[in-house]
């Protein structure tokens, strides 16, 4: 295939990427078909397959596509940088990054969790084994205490973020701070800062 023939490939590809992620988050995989992907996209239905091999296929790529963009605008592993407050101030911004880039993410994420998906992401594996082994070299530096389990602080620091994102609109108005969310965001993530580094500081003797 030419480089024309390539171009055109991608370029179909992430069309039907591009609608397919936008429908999986307004209705859920059981509300979405192939034939509402292909009228959206402008891309046949057998074309869809053809490049697919099915809705399943497509809604895992999709989501691929969305930890891969995690992937492409997050620092490198190792991040641990050699103190408590850095190593949470570089995770609670990269996940917010995420969840403020990627507003689908969270409402696929919540069809899939109505619609009893069970199975992580593609790639999402790989993250938390990434986070785990910086909080497993922070207990080992002393930085972080080690009655806890590291599967475990991820969950507190990932959930809470989830939380936050999840009745974002929500919080904004409760807070009356709907035309400023940045400073929401940013009070927010200084404060959980602070509570995760008193909570996870090493106990004293």
């Amino acid at each position: 295939m030419g480089t024309h023939g390539t171009r055109d490939k991608d370029k179909t590809t992430q069309a039907v990427l591009n609608t397919a992620e936008e429908l999986f988050a307004e209705r859920g995989f059981n509300g979405v078909s192939i034939k509402a992907i292909s009228q959206k996209s402008g891309v046949s239905g057998p074309l869809i397959l053809f490049h697919f091999q099915s809705k399943k296929e497509l809604y895992h790529q999709v989501k691929a596509a969305i930890v891969k963009r995690y992937g492409n605008g997050s620092p490198p592993h190792p991040i641990f940088r050699g103190s408590l407050r850095k190593f949470l101030e570089e995770i609670i911004h990269s996940m917010f990054r995420m969840y403020r880039e990627n507003p689908t993410m969270i409402r696929m994420a919540n069809w899939g969790h109505l619609e009893g998906e069970l199975e992580n992401w593609p790639g999402e594996e790989e993250w938390h084994h990434v986070w785990i082994e910086d909080i497993e070299r922070a207990q080992a530096q002393g930085m972080i205490r080690k009655d806890i389990q590291p599967y475990d602080i991820l969950v507190m620091i990932s959930g809470t973020i989830h939380v936050w994102w999840e009745y974002h609109e929500h919080f904004l108005l409760d807070k009356r701070l709907v035309n400023n969310p940045q400073q929401a965001d940013k009070s927010y993530a200084v404060q959980l800062v602070k509570v995760l580094e008193r909570g996870l500081a090493p106990l004293k003797p």
